[in-house]
């Protein structure tokens, strides 16, 4: 929204909303406007008005409707498909989780044992995050390198996203490693958890990374 030049353009999009722990977080916009809300409210305002100087008078025409190319759309629900049968390890491994914090008693949330905190926090703070996040990553991503992706496919934008969720995986598996030294009665899901993290962080490195590093040639068609 604004002009000043001291900000990274889009820093936020790979957030893990860790504010006080981000190196850039004086450089990124977001957590300036959530501190100014007035001024990111005029700052916005402004925005909407040089967007309604620019584009106010261009007329818009209905569109009319058109058909996909049969072979576009299965192509299209192939790669889906593909993106959710990747996506299904993930999913076990957020569910398992939710439902280990689920059991916790509520009053560990609020216990003076700075250790404990830390680890539920790990584990709550990444367990969805890291869902969304390798969707994000993958979501256009091929059979393999040899196939060109599709159009919803960005590979500079999977490229960061991938790394940010190495350390979202990394977090998540710390608060694993630490909870069982206070709740060990949750000691053998989180060896669970831990195993599954460190496979998809494996795979993130031996599959999806390379390919997507490969892919990137991609976007500057």
């Amino acid at each position: 929204m604004t002009d000043r030049p001291d900000f990274i353009e889009g820093i936020y999009n790979y957030c893990d909303y860790m504010c006080e722990k981000c190196m850039n977080r004086d450089r990124c916009y977001l957590f300036w406007s959530e501190k100014h809300p007035k001024e990111a409210e005029r700052d916005f305002e402004k925005a909407m008005e040089n967007m309604e100087k620019e584009f106010g008078d261009i007329e818009i025409l209905e569109v009319e409707e058109w058909e996909k190319d049969p072979l576009e759309e299965a192509k299209e629900k192939e790669i889906e498909e593909l993106c959710e049968r990747r996506m299904k390890p993930v999913k076990i491994l957020t569910n398992m989780a939710h439902s280990m914090m689920e059991k916790i008693d509520k009053n560990h949330w609020k216990s003076d044992n700075s250790e404990i905190k830390d680890a539920l926090d790990n584990i709550t703070e990444n367990m969805f995050l890291v869902s969304a996040k390798l969707y994000r990553a993958i979501h256009g991503l091929p059979q393999s390198a040899e196939e060109k992706p599709t159009l919803h496919f960005y590979g500079y934008d999977a490229e960061n996203t991938l790394l940010a969720l190495k350390g979202f995986f990394w977090n998540f598996k710390n608060g694993c490693m630490q909870l069982p030294n206070h709740l060990p009665e949750h000691g053998d899901t989180c060896k669970k958890l831990i195993s599954m993290i460190e496979n998809l962080s494996l795979k993130i490195d031996q599959e999806y990374l390379p390919m997507v590093l490969e892919l990137k040639k991609y976007d500057d068609v």
